[in-house]
């Protein structure tokens, strides 16, 4: 079956809707990871560090951090990030650096990808953080 060019056109258009469709879902449920991830930390009572010393620190501010990137609009998260919290963070050997990224649009590159942030999760639940 051959399809004319205004098809071929029809349906990559279609593909490239699809794409950002699920990349929206993709962020709407980081979105809600992250903000039951920090909520997790507070119901364990762990308040913020300051300063921030500690992998645990580190692991406690990048949380917040990230609940704060979606808590504003789930859909289209931006970073918003106070001085205090502008800095990198090293957890389990992964190293994210947050110190320019205040008030830029969200992007999972930022902190390496999807998997990052489910191992981030994994490794608050494995020493008991969150």
């Amino acid at each position: 079956m051959e399809l004319d060019d205004a098809t071929t056109a029809r349906m990559a258009a279609s593909d490239t809707d699809e794409i950002a469709r699920l990349s929206k879902h993709e962020l709407i449920m980081f979105g809600i990871a992250a903000l039951t991830l920090d909520a997790a930390r507070v119901d364990m009572g762990h308040p913020l560090p300051d300063p921030i010393a500690s992998e645990q620190d580190q692991f406690i501010a990048l949380t917040y951090m990230l609940r704060c990137a979606p808590a504003h609009d789930i859909a289209m998260p931006h970073w918003k990030i106070k001085a205090r919290f502008a800095r990198p963070y090293t957890v389990d050997g992964i190293t994210i650096d947050l110190s320019h990224l205040d008030g830029a649009a969200f992007d999972f590159s930022h902190i390496g990808g999807p998997r990052v942030f489910t191992h981030i999760a994994r490794i608050g639940r494995r020493n008991g953080w969150v």
